[in-house]
């Protein structure tokens, strides 16, 4: 009699809580679609009436509409390979992770080579050695000047985009 409960319990499906738990994963996943730039959309091979649903979203800007919304897409994203969705969103969300760290890092540079002059320019060349000494002890200077004297940081923005294009190249 065991076996002929456990087989009827097997033949139900997900309980309501597993179906409500299945949604709100889906609702998310749906909320970090919405979040994204329309060119990321057509890397997913979505049946065409997500898509249709993908681009309303961007002239939804009432709340409880895009509330309702994201319910909407959970409904079709039900319907797809969430797993491939899913690792999709996981690749973009660690991109965008990297991406916040390299800044963070450039930033970090760009301070430290103010703050601590040749001995941080000693350590910055050492790990990017094609840079330009005389450039950079330029604007390390000039930047100082202007955080000294209260100007606008017109140079430690360009020791900025320096540092970043040596980062990238």
């Amino acid at each position: 009699m065991n076996q002929e409960l456990e087989q009827t319990e097997e033949d139900l499906g997900p309980s309501k809580s597993q179906r409500k738990r299945n949604m709100v994963e889906l609702q998310k996943m749906g909320e970090a679609l919405m979040a994204m730039k329309p060119a990321a959309w057509t890397r997913f091979s979505f049946q065409p009436r997500l898509h249709e649903a993908l681009h309303e979203s961007l002239r939804i800007k009432k709340p409880n509409a895009r509330r309702r919304h994201v319910r909407f897409l959970a409904k079709l994203l039900d319907r797809e390979d969430t797993d491939a969705v899913q690792a999709a969103i996981d690749r973009l969300e660690e991109r965008k992770r990297g991406d916040r760290q390299r800044l963070h890092l450039q930033e970090g540079w760009r301070e430290r080579l103010i703050d601590a002059g040749d001995e941080a320019l000693g350590a910055f060349l050492a790990v990017y050695p094609q840079a330009d000494r005389q450039r950079l002890r330029q604007l390390i200077r000039d930047a100082r000047k202007e955080r000294d004297g209260d100007k606008p940081p017109a140079a430690a923005r360009k020791l900025f985009r320096l540092i970043r294009e040596l980062d990238q190249g």
